[in-house]
C-alpha cells in the first residue's frame, strides 16, 4: 500500500506489518486534511488509524507531522493514502474494525445518497472477514446552500425517511446495516473535531445526519435493525 508521508514524498508499506501491532484498526475515508485522525492517533495508541481521501495535497501536511520521530509528534499509528474510494488498494479491504465517513463531498458523498453498488461494496470490504465492522457515517448537503451541486449530481434533499425507507435496504444488500440515523446538531457538530465540521457548525439551519450500523460480510445473516 503507497502511503503519503509528505508533499510529493510517498512510501510503499505492507499493511499487514502495521496492523499486528495493534488492537484495532479505523479505517476513515474521505478524511480531507486528516487533522482529526492526527489527534485521535495521539489519544490512542493502541488503535491504527488509516486515512484515506482522493487530495494529496490536503493530506500533505498531517502526513509529514505524522513520519516525525514519536519525540518531536510523529504518530507510529497513523497512516495516509491517497486514493478514491473507486479504486482502494488492493490490500486495504479486510482490515478495519471501526470505518468512518465524516462529511464527505464529491463523488463520496454523492455514492452514499446514492446507495451506489461500487460505493458501498468498497466499503463493506474494508471489514475484517470473520467479524465485520462497526461504521459512523455523518452526511451534509444543504438543499437551500448548495442546490446547485445537489442539482449537478442529482442528490436527493437529506432526511430521515431517506435513510430509513429508502436508503438503508439498498445498504442492508451490500452488507451494511443501519441501526440508527441521528440529526446532529451544531455541538455535536463541532465534537466531531474536523476542519469542515467546525466551519459547518456555523449554520445551525443546515441538515446533518449521523448514521451508525455494522457490516456484515454474511449476506444471508443482514437483518436491519434501524431506530
Amino acid at each position: 500500500m503507497r502511503v503519503i508521508r509528505g508533499r510529493g514524498i510517498y512510501e510503499e508499506i505492507a499493511p499487514a506489518s502495521f496492523t499486528s501491532r495493534f488492537g484495532q484498526v479505523e479505517i476513515d475515508l474521505g478524511c480531507g486534511d486528516g487533522r482529526r485522525l492526527y489527534r485521535l492517533a495521539g489519544r490512542n495508541p493502541d488503535v491504527l488509524y488509516v486515512g484515506v481521501d482522493a487530495l494529496a495535497a490536503g493530506l500533505a501536511p498531517t502526513a509529514a507531522r505524522a513520519a516525525r520521530k514519536s519525540s518531536k509528534g510523529g504518530r507510529e499509528n497513523l497512516l495516509l493514502v491517497v486514493a478514491a474510494v473507486e479504486d482502494l488498494p488492493a490490500d486495504l479491504p479486510g482490515l478495519a474494525d471501526r470505518i468512518s465517513v465524516i462529511l464527505p463531498w464529491g463523488g463520496l458523498l454523492s455514492g452514499l445518497l446514492k446507495a451506489e453498488p461500487v460505493v458501498l461494496r468498497a466499503l463493506a470490504g474494508l471489514a475484517r472477514p470473520a467479524q465485520g465492522a462497526s461504521f459512523d457515517i455523518c452526511l451534509s448537503c444543504s438543499h437551500l446552500l448548495e442546490a446547485v451541486e445537489m442539482e449537478r449530481r442529482s442528490l436527493p434533499v437529506l432526511s430521515k425517511k431517506l435513510f430509513l425507507e429508502e436508503l438503508s435496504p439498498l445498504y442492508a444488500a451490500q452488507g451494511l446495516v443501519i441501526e440508527s440515523v441521528t440529526d446532529v446538531d451544531s455541538a455535536a457538530l463541532r465534537r466531531l473535531d474536523t476542519s469542515w465540521a467546525k466551519r459547518l457548525a456555523a449554520n445551525p439551519g443546515r441538515e446533518v445526519f449521523s448514521l451508525k450500523g455494522f457490516i456484515q460480510k454474511d449476506l444471508n445473516k443482514v437483518t436491519p435493525g434501524m431506530r
